[in-house]
Parts: structure tokens; C-alpha cells; sequence
């Protein structure tokens, strides 16, 4: 087993940077046996991205015949990543690796549809296994493309530090962390304490973390006076996000 993993090339953006998908991989980072990372963008503007995809795809080459790596497995969603994926897939067929693409995208039917599935299609049969986080996606893969070669990876969660203190709270504590926008919740879920803010006044606090509409989330905390009981914190990652669950 270590062996494949060995001959792997983990494919995606910054793992420092904030996202979900930089989040995944830093978990591979730390728990998987070995781990050869290949960084296909940048948080730090276009052209450092330009940069690092135009490394990523000479040092494919050094990696398969140099190196001897035979397997690409990139992390993906939609937009500009999905573009870039594509490259990098074709270029990865053309070296002669195999190719796994892990769709991370919770827009990928709206995307997909758009861009036409033909031309999706010409990028995912270059493919040797589709990954995806749920059944669901399986399901549309499978039913939209006539993919036998589709599987479920559940992100990884990391095992409970149980050398952190638990503290006892007389109220009741909620803790949110993730993209800020409509798509997560966080603003129904605000809308709800809004209108039963009397109520629920010294009895729950909402701990709120993560990257998005942030000054939207400000500016609705502010409006409605709920700083008593919603309180954002930033981006959180590595111990202090341990801490927190």
C-alpha cells in the first residue's frame, strides 16, 4: 500500500491557503504515509499562479521519467479550477499517467450544464477513476456520463485531541466553520436567531469561522445587535480549530 502512495502526485492549490479543498489536502499531509504534493494555483495573484502551473507541468515530466511517479491524483471543482484541472489532466494522458480526478465542486450541475456536457466529457474520459464525497455525486456522474468508474471518498477527519480541556458553559454554544455565504446556512441560521433574539438572549452563543461574505456577516451582526450572541473569529485552522470543537 505504501508503495502507491509512493507513486503518487497529490494535485491542487495552496494547502495553506483557506478552502475546503486546501483543507483536505493538508489532512492527507499530516495522516497519509506519504505524501508528493504538486501545487496547481496560487492565493498570491495570477501571475505567481501562472508560475506555479507552468512548474507543475515541466516537473510531470521529471516526476514520471526521472522519478518514476505513475499516478496523478487531482483535486478539482468548477470555474477557472476546473479549467486548469483540464490541463493538467490532458497533459498527465498525454506522459502517460493514470488519472484520478476528485471533484470537490458542490456547484458541479450548474457548471457542468453550462459549459456543455460534451465538452466536460472530453476532459473527464481521460479519467481512470472519478472520485466524489457522497452518493449523490456518484449517482449523477454515473447517470449523466455512463461512468462505471466512479467512487466515494469521505473527507478525512482527524482523531479528537483529548489533551485539550473541555470547559463547562452555563449557555448553550454553536460553532460554524466554513464558507460565509447563502449556500451554507450561516444566514438562515442567522435570520433565525434574529427573529428569536428576546428568547434566546444569554442562553446561546454562535461562534462563527471561516472565509466568504464576511463584511455581509458584519454588517448583519451589527444591524441586528446580536454581538451578545454571535461572535466572528476569523479563518481558523491547525490547533486552535481543535480547540474550538
Amino acid at each position: 500500500m505504501n508503495e502507491i502512495f509512493d507513486r503518487t502526485i497529490y494535485i491542487g492549490p495552496d494547502i495553506n491557503g483557506k478552502g475546503g479543498i486546501s483543507a483536505v489536502l493538508k489532512s492527507y499531509s499530516d495522516n497519509l504515509p506519504e505524501f508528493h504534493y504538486l501545487q496547481s494555483n496560487s492565493r498570491h495573484g495570477t501571475l505567481a499562479g501562472l508560475f506555479y502551473l507552468i512548474y507543475l507541468l515541466t516537473a510531470l515530466l521529471v516526476y514520471k521519467y526521472v522519478l518514476g511517479y505513475r499516478i496523478l491524483h487531482i483535486h478539482g471543482a468548477t470555474g477557472k479550477s476546473f479549467i486548469r484541472k483540464s490541463l493538467i489532466i490532458s497533459w498527465g494522458k498525454i506522459l502517460g499517467y493514470k488519472i484520478i480526478f476528485h471533484n470537490h465542486g458542490a456547484e458541479t450541475k450548474e457548471y457542468y450544464a453550462k459549459r456543455g456536457i460534451d465538452v466536460i466529457r472530453k476532459t473527464l474520459d481521460k479519467c481512470d477513476s472519478i472520485v466524489v464525497l457522497s452518493s449523490v455525486w456518484k449517482e449523477y456522474f454515473e447517470q449523466t456520463f455512463g461512468y462505471k468508474n466512479v467512487s466515494i471518498i469521505n473527507n478525512i477527519v482527524a482523531h479528537a485531541d483529548n489533551s485539550i480541556r473541555t470547559e463547562k458553559h452555563n449557555n448553550i454554544r454553536l460553532l460554524f466553520l466554513g464558507h460565509i455565504g447563502y449556500r451554507k446556512g450561516i444566514f438562515d441560521l442567522l435570520d433565525v436567531i434574529t427573529d428569536n433574539k428576546d428568547f434566546l438572549d444569554n442562553k446561546i452563543e454562535l461562534i462563527i469561522g471561516g472565509n466568504g461574505e464576511i463584511e455581509k456577516l458584519k454588517s448583519i451582526i451589527e444591524h441586528h445587535r446580536l454581538q451578545n450572541m454571535v461572535k466572528y473569529i476569523g479563518w481558523i485552522s491547525g490547533r486552535k480549530k481543535f480547540e474550538l470543537f
